[in-house]
């Protein structure tokens, strides 16, 4: 089963799901990825990679260098270009939404709201909408799917950051 990914407004992308991953993933938070930009507790500037006279933010020194999917999904790059995510599906475990500071290190999801509509290519099933919960490491985002849907289908993956007043689109295509 293969996934699409696209961010609204972004390129198209494509990448394979591994749908033999385990749905208790393993994800391990750190104290240390939660200090850096992106992190419940870090305290730096607020966004982007350079302060408002151009000088560049220290704490952004290497940030991005590795945007490489970790868990069979599509990953993107966050419209505030501080967060990464990773949107991963399987028919067993559901979707599950993986976060990253600036570096691609795991982050806590406690202060992200998100949920999903799932839009099948046929006709005769039905749109599903599911909010995501986190697991009970605070890990990850995840919420079943169900079998009332078969594959190809869209995921439209509406993500609430921190930050932000409104919640961003994230799309998802899923192939057979």
């Amino acid at each position: 089963m293969g996934v699409n990914a696209v961010q609204a407004k972004q390129p198209h992308e494509h990448v394979k799901d591994h749908p033999s991953s385990p749905c208790q993933t393993e994800v391990t938070l750190t104290e240390e990825a939660e200090r850096q930009p992106g992190g419940a507790l870090y305290s730096g500037p607020a966004k982007g990679h350079e302060h408002k006279h151009g000088a560049p933010v220290p704490a952004m020194k290497g940030a991005h260098a590795d945007h490489a999917a970790r868990h069979g999904g599509a990953f993107f790059m966050a419209p505030d270009k501080i967060h990464h995510l990773e949107a991963a599906y399987s028919p067993r475990c559901g979707f599950r939404l993986f976060l990253f500071n600036a570096f691609t290190k795991p982050i806590a999801v406690g202060r992200f709201r998100a949920f999903i509509k799932v839009i099948p290519d046929r006709e005769d099933e039905a749109e599903i909408i599911r909010f995501l919960s986190p697991n009970k490491t605070g890990a990850v985002l995840a919420a079943p799917v169900g079998d009332t849907v078969s594959p190809p289908f869209k995921i439209e993956l509406f993500l609430k950051f921190p930050e932000a007043d409104e919640p961003e689109l994230f799309s998802v295509h899923i192939s057979k």
